[in-house]
């Protein structure tokens, strides 16, 4: 997000030192390991923070769509979508080795999960989403494609996941509006 450290950003938390993320914070590095005792107690705090903000902002999605938009990480603007790849893919393998980051992480995914599948349902009682959906399925899908995406920002100079946006607007309404396929 853009409150991350440019150093962590640019480098990833492993190649990033406390010297380096102290400096841009604009603090000592005692200062530092004062509220962190280690990188991986930091890289928990990011992550958490992240999840916070990204639950927060599909709870207060007025639509479906901007309840997507929040949690497909697709802000109107987004500084820098392969560093913000790259660090969602870095934090994704950490939680492999790292218990403590995949219990953030797998909490995160049901948090902002519920929420979606909640606007999945307030949108089907309102007549915008096909009742037949799933909602938790629903939001599985959305999830995954989220991933997908921050992958790709990361692995490509040229990728901006917010210009995908009117596409994924018409796949996405294509896609929850369509009515079930002939048995």
């Amino acid at each position: 997000d853009d409150n991350t450290p440019d150093a962590i950003d640019l480098q990833g938390f492993h190649a990033a030192t406390i010297k380096e993320i102290a400096a841009e914070a604009g603090t000592s590095q005692g200062l530092l390991y004062r509220y962190f005792e280690s990188k991986s107690d930091l890289v928990v705090a990011l992550v958490k923070r992240y999840v916070k903000e990204v639950h927060a902002a599909v709870e207060q999605a007025e639509t479906l769509g901007q309840a997507v938009e929040a949690a497909l990480w697709l802000p109107a603007g987004a500084s820098d979508g392969r560093a913000q790849g790259a660090l969602f893919v870095e934090v994704m393998a950490e939680a492999l080795r790292n218990e403590r980051v995949a219990d953030v992480v797998r909490t995160a995914e049901v948090q902002v999960g519920v929420a979606l599948a909640d606007r999945v349902q307030t949108a089907q009682r309102s007549g915008e989403v096909a009742p037949d959906l799933d909602p938790d399925a629903v939001a599985e899908v959305l999830l995954a494609l989220g991933d997908g995406l921050a992958l790709r920002a990361a692995l490509s100079d040229e990728l901006d996941p917010s210009g995908l946006r009117p596409t994924l607007d018409v796949l996405l309404t294509r896609f929850l509006l369509q009515a079930p396929p002939p048995a």
